[in-house]
């Protein structure tokens, strides 16, 4: 190691750092116990956060404390999405059963959980166990099929999944793969989202309805102005601390999250094909009558920006999505998924677009 570098003070020190990319950091740290010091100092990683993460529009998580590890993390997963080679898993796992239509991980379970819908003359949820590649519980309403299920974003909340059926919605526990029922709901509404007590409820007319309900209290709001428009059925709902922001197939809304949620405002992007959203971004790919058009050949990248109001504290005054990024893709029908974890920075989240022959489009979940 160069006794130059090593004579130098701190802060000096701690300023060239900033050069380094992530792994030159941890290759550094291994030189010396000085270095091995400076090297896990909080303004070291909150350089290399601003200067590798945020200018470089990665996606991180914003529920890691560790402000290293958030680094680390956003750093190896962009790496891994930018790399020419194609990814190889880690370890994969065969599980006998029935075809599924839909496979979900269970939010803050570290990925240890999976559940899988199997539709057939009913539909049956199941509770796999990946560490030990076995079948732990299985759920169905005999004679039934479900028309939604939805996993809760908060991993402590007593509810763990919200399925729909014809007239009710059925709310379950995870206890240690084991699945209990401890509500049931009486609507023909289906969930849309679910975090904590709260679920978004929503149905698929062409003027559709979205209210908001608490399933411990049966306190229950209505969104006014969502769907007014003829086929404009609401697609997502994105909770955050203080707002509520709706997609809808024509439009989006934002709105207050208190118990009476009130508007703030809405825009219009038109015909969309489809949407993945966060509280500050929204990803979309319009839908057009031509299919030579070359909007339908690229994702627009939405900042969502809010003005707060200077003569009252914690009120929005002006919000107006503004284009960030336009993603080119290749022609053909695609599926899209909501973001997996919708607590992810200001970039792309998770989103996920899935085309057919089983080829992933960008943006792809990580």
């Amino acid at each position: 190691m160069s006794s130059t570098l090593y004579n130098l003070a701190d802060d000096v020190l701690i300023y060239t750092i900033a050069f380094l990319s992530v792994p030159d950091i941890l290759l550094l740290r291994q030189t010396c116990k000085r270095l091995h010091a400076l090297t896990r100092l909080r303004i070291v990683w909150t350089n290399a956060f601003k200067l590798d993460i945020v200018l470089n529009d990665y996606p991180f998580s914003l529920d890691d404390n560790d402000l290293e590890h958030r680094t680390r993390h956003a750093y190896r997963l962009a790496s891994r999405w930018l790399a020419d080679t194609p990814l190889t898993p880690k370890s994969e796992t065969t599980f006998i059963g029935s075809p599924v239509s839909e496979i979900k991980f269970v939010p803050g379970r570290q990925h240890k959980w999976v559940v899988t819908v199997s539709k057939g003359i009913w539909s049956v949820l199941t509770i796999w166990d990946i560490t030990r590649q076995q079948k732990c519980s299985e759920w169905s309403s005999k004679g039934a099929v479900f028309t939604g299920v939805k996993l809760n974003a908060d991993p402590e909340s007593e509810a763990s999944v919200a399925v729909s059926l014809s007239q009710r919605i059925v709310l379950l526990r995870l206890d240690d793969g084991i699945l209990h029922e401890i509500r049931s709901v009486e609507t023909d509404l289906r969930p849309v989202n679910i975090t904590g007590d709260v679920i978004a409820l929503s149905d698929d007319a062409d003027v559709s309805k979205t209210l908001i309900y608490n399933w411990k209290t049966d306190e229950c709001a209505h969104l006014d102005d969502v769907g007014d428009n003829q086929h404009d059925h609401c697609l997502q709902v994105v909770f955050s601390p203080t707002t509520i922001l709706v997609v809808c197939a024509r439009s989006i809304a934002l709105y207050t999250s208190p118990a009476q949620p009130t508007s703030i405002s809405t825009h219009s992007f038109g015909w969309v094909d489809g949407a993945s959203a966060t509280p500050t971004s929204i990803l979309i790919r319009f839908q057009s009558d031509n299919p030579w058009a070359s909007e339908l050949n690229s994702f627009e990248l939405y900042s969502l920006l809010l003005s707060p109001n200077p003569h009252q504290q914690g009120i929005v005054a002006t919000w107006s999505p503004s284009m960030h990024r336009c993603y080119p893709r290749q022609a053909g029908n695609l599926r899209m998924d909501p973001p997996t974890r919708p607590r992810h920075g200001p970039t792309l989240g998770g989103a996920r677009w899935m085309r057919n022959a089983h080829r992933s489009c960008l943006p792809r979940s990580a």
